[in-house]
């Protein structure tokens, strides 16, 4: 008799991981390591309890997206930056620069996209435990990662609720401390780990949920924006919590960040909107916008977007909402409109086809819910724009926006399938 099939998808693991203290108080660099065959890459950064956001650098390339805490008050900080579908191989080194930092590298494989993170937690008094706060992902067969940044010259570090330790580190006079762990869930549930010390010392912690790669958006997008990286990323020098301007938001592909340099014009980020309380981008559907005009271009024959339109009664007219183009004509433009009271999405002349919730078909949900919109022109286009979200003097109510990701090539078969399904179950 045959062995038993295997069910679920193939599971998160670890492949490789190293840590390393800085000797100067201001940079530390990794030892090379093999990060080949993995998905996943996970840096955690001690350091500075003052100063600016930072973002690592690494010797392949890679663009980095952030999470993290930036200290105050004698705690120090702690960072988690990742990448998903990195450009990997042998030699790989990562470096840091702040005050007094730590590095710690880990690569996973089968391992996808963020699912979400806690706040941070941290203390100005000294204390024997620590928890970063509770959570639960929003599907099965998760990666949760945590990690402690602690002070000068505490050692001895211990983790509960069922998580390995992967490193632990004693702060030194050119490098805080710091412990990292982590975890992979078959069935989804909360967790909140406490970090304990002795002796008593201050110090901070984050917890982050990854998502298998199976139940990611699909390998290969060109730009991903991801409203799941605007709670607490270091973008411009700033830290962006609830109700904040948005004036740049990262790409986690590469620089090509989509922004706006006028205040009055800027998204507001909005935490705990969606149904599983993720944030998102609150255009004010009057003037608010947002461009990538000027920054790397990119072809894009297949765009996900995953938004609501937020009124509860219809009004006002055509909206524009996102306006592909290259140097001399437009590629895709999605308007929103008003037909015998539907509200409706619909593209230019000629212009491509459009599906909501995976259908061919033009109504849009209202009432704030969610709903993913894909957009295939007829060309590809290497610009996106939402500047000008109304057309003309119209009266329309604040739309949300939580991710747009686009593709090169038209998305087919069990790849479309993936990202739609990703898309569907993480908002």
């Amino acid at each position: 008799m045959g062995a038993a099939l295997a069910s679920g998808p193939p599971a998160i693991a670890p492949v490789v991981s190293t840590v390393k203290q800085s000797t100067n108080g201001t940079s530390v660099t990794s030892d090379p390591m093999d990060t080949t065959g993995t998905h996943l890459i996970v840096i955690r950064s001690s350091g500075a309890t003052t100063g600016t956001p930072y973002l690592p650098t690494d010797s392949k390339g890679n663009f980095w997206s952030t999470y993290g805490y930036l200290g105050g008050g004698g705690q120090p900080s702690v960072w988690t930056f990742y990448c998903k579908d990195p450009i990997v191989g042998p030699g790989h080194t990562f470096t840091v620069a702040t005050t007094k930092p730590t590095i710690e590298v880990e690569a996973y494989k089968n391992a996808g996209d963020l699912d979400g993170q806690t706040a941070f937690s941290s203390g100005g008094a000294a204390a024997a435990t620590r928890q970063p706060g509770s959570y639960t992902p929003t599907i099965d067969n998760c990666l949760i990662i945590t990690a402690m940044g602690k002070n000068d010259t505490v050692a001895a570090v211990g983790v509960d609720s069922g998580f390995t330790m992967v490193n632990n580190v004693a702060g030194n006079a050119n490098s805080y401390g710091q412990g990292s762990a982590y975890k992979t869930q078959t069935a989804k549930q909360a967790v909140n780990p406490t970090w304990s010390m002795s002796p008593n010392d201050v110090s901070s912690t984050v917890q982050t949920a990854f998502r298998n790669r199976a139940n990611s958006v699909a390998p290969g997008a060109v730009f991903d924006w991801d409203a799941l990286d605007l709670n607490w990323a270091a973008i411009d020098g700033r830290i962006i919590i609830d109700g904040n301007d948005i004036n740049s938001w990262k790409d986690k592909k590469a620089l090509r960040n989509i922004q706006q340099a006028t205040a009055g014009l800027r998204p507001i980020y909005k935490a705990a909107i969606t149904p599983k309380g993720k944030g998102v981008a609150r255009f004010d559907g009057v003037d608010d916008g947002i461009t990538s005009g000027g920054l790397t271009p990119c072809d894009v024959a297949h765009i996900f977007m995953v938004m609501a339109y937020r009124p509860a009664s219809l009004g006002g007219g055509n909206q524009l909402f996102f306006y592909g183009r290259d140097a001399t004509v437009s590629g895709l433009e999605l308007y929103l409109y008003i037909s015998s009271g539907v509200l409706r999405v619909q593209t230019s002349a000629g212009q491509g086809a459009v599906f909501v919730n995976g259908v061919s078909t033009t109504v849009i949900p209202t009432n704030g819910v969610f709903a993913v919109i894909e957009g295939i022109p007829l060309a590809p286009f290497t610009h996106l724009d939402t500047a000008g979200m109304s057309a003309g003097a119209l009266s329309v109510s604040p739309i949300d926006v939580c991710r747009v990701v686009g593709y090169s090539t038209v998305q087919t078969g069990a790849d479309l399938a993936q990202t739609r399904a990703a898309l569907t179950s993480l908002y």
